[in-house]
């Protein structure tokens, strides 16, 4: 009989009311909105490409396959640039080169900071688990 692998000595569990709840980190998520007012909710983590950004309109030429990652962590939404992207991520207009944590009215695009190019802007804004902020237009 083999006993079961111990778990690793670096990683300690949470205290009970630190550990994340898995209602919350679902119950509130992420919307993008493009310039004619369409948009997409999120609620997991999502690479987003031209694909993806299809729906928002011809401009999604300037995204490459995969352009950056929208994620949720303990409650909060972050960004993450993929470095190997035809063109630069921006966040706010300027270039994104770190994973970032997003606010309520950023605005994500594509394009080249130092020409001046902005492409396919992108506002966030959260959704909530009441049904708030879930309208389409």
């Amino acid at each position: 009989m083999s006993l079961p692998p111990a778990p690793p000595k670096e990683v300690a569990a949470l205290p009970e009311e630190d550990s994340p709840k898995k209602e919350e980190a679902l119950a509130t998520g992420l919307r993008l909105t493009g310039p004619d007012g369409r948009s997409v909710p999120l609620h997991l983590s999502t690479p987003v490409g031209k694909r993806f950004m299809g729906r928002f309109g011809e401009d999604c030429r300037y995204y490459s396959e995969r352009q950056y990652t929208l994620y949720p962590e303990m409650g909060q939404w972050y960004v993450a640039p993929n470095p190997a992207a035809q063109n630069q991520t921006l966040l706010n207009g300027r270039p994104l080169e770190a994973p970032q944590l997003l606010q309520q009215g950023d605005v994500l695009s594509v394009g080249n900071y130092a020409k001046g190019i902005e492409k396919l802007p992108l506002v966030v804004s959260w959704t909530g688990g009441d049904g708030a902020g879930e309208a389409h237009p």
